[in-house]
């Protein structure tokens, strides 16, 4: 393939991980965690170990060594890996408090960054022989777009623009709203961002 006309999410930022994370203890436990402040001891360490529910393409190392300054952490596999239902992922020992806390977070964000990984991985494989690629989109979930691209590009995928200032894509509600003078405005751009035309018919394309 040439190359992707837009940045690609190979590599996720440590700190913007770490911020992403607080953000979601900070919504799952704003005052606390009670439940384990009143069984556990606070001065009492754990570990526990991410266990693969089903068959998948792993996506998540990042996320995992992103918390190494907190924990030691053994990761098991690697990112795009095939994992088989049973298989180890990774151990986490440190704080139980710290961990019991972050534990669901952590699980759910592993599934769904696997679960986008696994599907795009099947799609991948079958246009690959036509020598289609798939791309994603900006139909993401809110506050999720970078982890979620990562996750496309795990699975095999490429990145389309990655926000709204990344580039210029025209579809069918700007040729609905558009100018009088629309199809001048496309032919004379600078071309300082990528422009794309999405067409729902010949008669576009040839406009």
């Amino acid at each position: 393939m040439n190359k992707p006309l837009y940045e690609q999410m190979n590599i996720i930022d440590k700190d913007y991980i770490l911020s992403k994370l607080e953000q979601f203890l900070l919504e799952d436990s704003p005052n606390g965690d009670p439940t384990t402040e009143l069984t556990v001891d606070i001065e009492k360490n754990a570990s526990g170990s991410i266990i693969c529910e089903d068959e998948c393409v792993f996506a998540g190392e990042q996320i995992l060594n992103a918390l190494n300054d907190d924990f030691q952490i053994s990761i098991f596999t690697k990112d795009g890996t095939d994992l088989q239902k049973g298989q180890k992922i990774a151990t986490l020992e440190g704080n139980a408090r710290q961990l019991l806390k972050l534990e669901r977070i952590l699980l759910n964000l592993l599934q769904r960054l696997s679960g986008i990984a696994t599907l795009t991985k099947k799609y991948v494989n079958i246009v690959n022989p036509s020598g289609i690629k798939i791309l994603d989109t900006r139909k993401t979930t809110p506050g999720l777009r970078l982890l979620e691209k990562y996750a496309v590009k795990i699975g095999g995928g490429y990145n389309h623009r990655l926000d709204l200032s990344s580039g210029l894509l025209i579809k069918d509600n700007h040729w609905v709203a558009s100018k009088e003078n629309f199809y001048k405005i496309i032919r004379d751009y600078n071309m300082k961002l990528p422009l794309q035309v999405e067409v729902d018919n010949e008669n576009q394309l040839l406009d």
